[in-house]
């Protein structure tokens, strides 16, 4: 697989995006850049070895980036934070609108910023006072308690994983 078969990730693609990337990093040997953090300053006196593996890990971490964003659409690119290292964890943050007011007078507020979680990504919205859904990386729903900062997963059944949407319902009297 080239990178030119890749479809470009577009914001309702991501799973088979991160697939088709990760096949491909792993075709040409780069897949390690995304599971290891950078390489520690090597010693002056360090080994011919240790010098190839550490500038072979910088090699194929920029040809991995290099890949990635050749891989996104323009919109998608540029919401994403550069980054110097194809293994990141960021942290995200959670704005609230004020309710005062109509939709042009309003505000948001950062409401929280939380930190990151290791193992999980994308959240998708708030469940109950204390907890969010979010996306695992192996496609599952799964709980996040602020308050206990333990995780479970949800026995979704009858769905694909990896193509969810939080749709918020709210009754109404009127």
């Amino acid at each position: 697989m080239s990178i030119n078969q890749i479809e470009h990730l577009n914001g309702s693609n991501f799973q088979q995006w991160k697939c088709d990337i990760e096949l491909n990093l792993g075709i040409l040997d780069f897949d390690h850049v995304l599971k290891e953090d950078p390489p520690l300053a090597l010693a002056e006196n360090a080994s011919t070895y240790a010098k190839e593996k550490n500038d072979n890990w910088y090699k194929h971490n920029k040809m991995a980036l290099i890949m990635i964003k050749k891989s996104m659409i323009s919109s998608v690119r540029g919401s994403i934070p550069d980054s110097e290292n194809c293994y990141e964890e960021y942290s995200f943050d959670i704005w609230v609108k004020d309710e005062n007011g109509d939709d042009n007078h309003s505000c948001w507020t950062k409401h929280i910023t939380i930190e990151p979680i290791v193992g999980l990504a994308l959240p998708l919205t708030f469940w109950k006072s204390d907890e969010f859904l979010m996306v695992a990386p192996d496609g599952h729903i799964v709980s996040y308690n602020l308050d206990t900062q333990k995780y479970k997963h949800l026995p979704l059944h009858g769905i694909y994983p990896g193509y969810f949407e939080a749709v918020i319902c709210v009754h109404s009297i009127a």
